[in-house]
């Protein structure tokens, strides 16, 4: 099956024209966005409007926020925050907001899910009903703007957020109609998971992607900066003709969305934009490839 594809940008990148006319010139016409950690709101009108201008679809905005309050904040907290990010995804016009599953609000450092986890751990019972709670009125405010909401799955330092094992429960228990998950193959190849495995699991509720690749892991120690690479698919070891596969099995119909795809330069290096051309290219020729083996059957 050959799918529509996306790419992910920065709306607050200074090239964003530049971007936007490379993605048209290889026909990508839906986006996702990354966190927007600005209150700008003549910012933010701007890029929604050349995403306008351009026609572009934005499949998904990305949560600059985390989901729950640090600790000793108020549980409350956040809402204000998560309204804004909200009204800028409907503004947008944007289908879902994606936010980090089981994501406290810390200070961030390369193993911060190791520190995560370990307050989880302390009363997971309890920080599960308070989750529980949070997603519940988050999807209860997404909805009332025509959004969705989508669980992320993580890298492996996240010890109670890197498997559909973990988001899958979660869902149930919020038993929300906008609720589903945005799957990120680097984040489960770098927690040793089996990333066509995943996507079986999450099946339906499966909505929108983050696709990239890495070398694999699985070290919980091991520092997220030197594992989820955000590879463009086919230069790690991801088996994207199985994902491929996987995501038929499924009937997954909407676009493949790929998020952060580098060769070497990313985004914040200099020099990044005059590759994105070249990058672009090698995503979606690589794609397309995987496509094509996937349908040629077993043996290939």
């Amino acid at each position: 099956m050959k799918r529509e594809l996306g790419c992910y940008l920065n709306p607050r990148n200074p090239n964003l024209p530049r971007i936007i006319e490379i993605y048209l010139k290889h026909g990508i016409r839906h986006i996702g966005t990354d966190g927007c950690a600005t209150r700008d709101p003549a910012a933010h009108e701007k890029a929604g409007a050349l995403f306008k201008a351009n026609g572009l679809t934005v499949e998904s905005v990305h949560s600059e926020s985390q989901i729950m309050p640090g600790p000793g904040d108020k549980p409350d907290s956040l809402r204000d925050t998560h309204k804004r990010i909200l009204d800028r995804a409907k503004d947008w016009n944007a289908k879902h907001v994606v936010y980090h599953h089981s994501s406290i609000k810390l200070r961030w450092f390369d193993s911060v899910g190791l520190e995560e986890a370990a307050i989880i751990m302390k009363d997971p019972k309890g920080f599960e009903a308070r989750l529980v709670e949070e997603v519940r009125w988050l999807c209860g405010e997404a909805g009332a703007r025509g959004l969705n909401i989508t669980l992320e799955n993580l890298p492996a330092c996240h010890l109670v957020a890197r498997s559909m094992d973990q988001i899958l429960p979660v869902i149930q228990n919020v038993a929300m109609h906008n609720l589903g998950i945005c799957f990120d193959s680097g984040h489960a190849h770098c927690a040793g998971r089996d990333v066509a495995a995943e996507i079986r699991k999450a099946g339906r509720l499966l909505w929108t992607t983050h696709f990239h690749d890495n070398r694999g892991g699985g070290d919980p120690l091991a520092k997220i900066s030197e594992t989820d690479l955000h590879w463009v698919p086919g230069l790690g070891t991801i088996d994207w003709i199985a994902v491929v596969r996987a995501l038929d099995e499924i009937g997954f119909k909407a676009p493949v969305v790929f998020e952060g795809a580098h060769v070497g330069v990313k985004e914040s290096a200099a020099g990044w934009i005059d590759q994105l051309d070249d990058v672009i290219s090698l995503t979606l020729r690589n794609w397309r490839a995987f496509e094509q083996l996937a349908a040629a059957g077993p043996g290939h």
